[in-house]
């Protein structure tokens, strides 16, 4: 089903004559990062949403639970920042890059996985993402790398 959620962020960005929302005067604005959770765990999305949507600087603009889902709600939303969990079912997150890209402003990924071996490692830094997140990572860290990547002219860098 898709898990768009209007209202389920605690603000309402302006949108452009386009309907994107224009980037750099959001941030420069000082409104919130927007946030789209990519996870396919019912239970982890909604505790995301809850625990993000508390954290200042976070818009949790709407959820997906699989790939599909994830590109429609991304070109539709147009959010700031991707939150992608690398392993979706069968799908493997960063097979989806190119597609949530696809859209007229494409977000910054973030890679939020509990995987933490080599091999995974080197997928997620060769990858064209921005950051990669644990997902041992305290709220209040997730909410840093979330808030960099959706802010131009800085690095998210990654936490472990």
């Amino acid at each position: 089903m898709f898990a768009h959620r209007p209202g389920v962020g605690t603000h309402a960005a302006q949108r452009g004559h386009d309907g994107a929302v224009p980037r750099g005067e959001e941030q420069a604005s000082g409104r919130p990062v927007r946030v789209v959770i990519v996870d396919d765990s019912k239970p982890l999305l909604d505790t995301l949403v809850t625990a993000l949507g508390s954290q200042p600087g976070i818009d949790v603009v709407a959820t997906a639970a699989d790939g599909d889902q994830a590109v429609t709600t991304v070109l539709d939303v147009q959010p700031d920042v991707v939150l992608l969990d690398l392993r979706l079912g069968d799908t493997w997150g960063l097979d989806l890059a190119p597609a949530l890209r696809a859209g007229p402003n494409p977000p910054a990924i973030v890679v939020f996985s509990a995987a933490a071996d080599a091999v995974t490692l080197d997928a997620v830094s060769a990858a064209d993402v921005r950051a990669r997140v644990s997902k041992g990572a305290s709220v209040e860290e997730i909410a840093a790398v979330l808030v960099a990547a959706g802010t131009p002219d800085r690095d998210a860098g990654a936490q472990s």
